[in-house]
């Protein structure tokens, strides 16, 4: 099944099946690595859409994020494994986008903030227990609703409520299997 899976993707955007195959042509280059044809689409992790089909989606495998078009054309990809500017050190596992159309990365020990093509801006996060600290963040969601953004802090069991601008609001949750505890 794996091996399938690494083959093909479907994805439902707004009710539209799109077909990913494992051989898809780029169209754009970037300054990172960027072949002229994609053998293996990585392993999407997360995914988020956009306007006129398109769509950026986590590849934890490689370490990247990919932008496709409605015909699943890839058109941008941004991030490597390293440790420079707008690199990856740690597996990228969950991707969400503001209002202003930022798009933010959790990786399993730091958030990352880009322009809405893919342009680095900036990175925060310090591996630890303590306050405002990640341990493996799985998921991350941006809320209108406060303009912040919502992190599962998995390895440390909480939830972890950050400004826009990677400012720790606020906390909640702790290991156990108690009121208001994550187990």
């Amino acid at each position: 099944m794996r091996n399938i899976s690494r083959l093909l993707t479907v994805v439902v955007v707004a009710g539209v099946f799109l077909l990913l195959l494992a051989k898809v042509k780029a169209i754009y280059y970037t300054a990172i690595v960027a072949p002229s044809e994609y053998k293996n689409i990585g392993t999407p992790r997360d995914m988020i859409s956009l306007s006129g089909g398109f769509l950026w989606y986590v590849d934890s495998q490689n370490f990247r994020l990919v932008k496709v078009n409605s015909s699943g054309q890839v058109v941008r990809t941004v991030g490597r494994e390293g440790s420079d500017e707008g690199e990856f050190e740690y597996l990228p596992t969950s991707i969400t986008r503001d209002i202003d159309g930022f798009l933010y990365v959790t990786t399993l020990r730091k958030i990352y903030k880009f322009d809405f093509n893919g342009g680095y801006i900036k990175s925060w996060g310090v591996y630890g227990s303590g306050a405002g600290e990640l341990s493996e963040p799985k998921t991350i969601h941006y809320s209108g609703y406060g303009d912040y953004l919502v992190v599962s802090n998995s390895g440390n069991n909480r939830v972890s409520i950050f400004s826009l601008e990677g400012s720790l609001i606020r906390e909640f949750g702790s290991n156990g299997t108690g009121d208001g505890e994550f187990d």
